[in-house]
């Protein structure tokens, strides 16, 4: 008799499960807000996630990249006028004089 009603038992079982997952679903649609749901709510946000993250990240790059430049520039300043024989370099003029 057991063997007989198994079947009905895990078919009751099986309805009663997607039932409580349906209201378990629809529960959660209706607690989540129509404007928060889809391709432009997801757009809208992310963008904003990235707009504020370059504001926090923005200021410390800038300082970086200044201290960067101002030890490139002290680098400049030091190999300037650096010429290894000794001398100090001057320009030479490489066109031939002009004959009248």
């Amino acid at each position: 008799m057991l063997a007989s009603s198994l079947p009905a038992l895990l078919a009751c079982l099986l309805a009663c499960l997607l039932a409580c997952l349906l209201v378990g679903l629809l529960a959660l649609t209706l607690t989540i807000p129509l404007a928060s749901q889809g391709t432009p709510y997801l757009q809208k946000a992310l963008n904003q996630q990235l707009t504020n993250h370059i504001r926090e990240c923005l200021p410390a790059l800038r300082t970086r990249l200044q201290k960067q430049v101002q030890a490139l520039e002290t680098q400049v300043a030091v190999y300037k006028n650096y010429n290894p024989n000794g001398r100090v370099a001057t320009a030479v003029a490489c066109t031939p004089p002009l004959d009248n």
